[in-house]
């Protein structure tokens, strides 16, 4: 048997993509979470809701900026940084099972009905 006494490092080859920047900080005992997921979980249903990147930084009240917002936003390519407009329409349960019934009739998705619908209108 082969015991080790000291941690063995390995290294990364220099070709290798880095990773990504996490909110998480190096503490003496491991990782520190600074962000976790229900803030990011909140942050994206502020902009599934179709509220616009200032507004979302005033409502999560935590010193984040509109920049880094609008940059998340754009990465995970949801809410109005993602170079569509958003409209927000209350439905009803019944009207949502309507709504459901004509798109999978039609083999689109519920949005891309309603997106239809208005432009044929407009």
């Amino acid at each position: 048997m082969c015991f080790v006494s000291e941690p063995v490092l390995l290294l990364e080859p220099k070709n290798r993509p880095r990773k990504l920047p996490t909110d998480r900080k190096r503490n003496r005992g491991g990782f520190v979470e600074t962000r976790t997921g229900a803030y990011y979980g909140k942050l994206g249903y502020l902009a599934g809701l179709g509220r616009p990147a200032n507004r979302i930084a005033e409502e999560m009240g935590d010193g984040i900026s509109e920049g880094y917002v609008r940059v998340l936003l754009q990465r995970w390519g949801v809410g109005p940084g993602s170079g569509e407009a958003w409209c927000q329409v209350p439905l009803t349960n019944l009207q949502r099972t309507w709504l459901n019934y004509r798109a999978t009739k039609e083999g689109i998705s519920p949005e891309e009905w309603l997106r239809r619908k208005i432009v044929e209108l407009l």
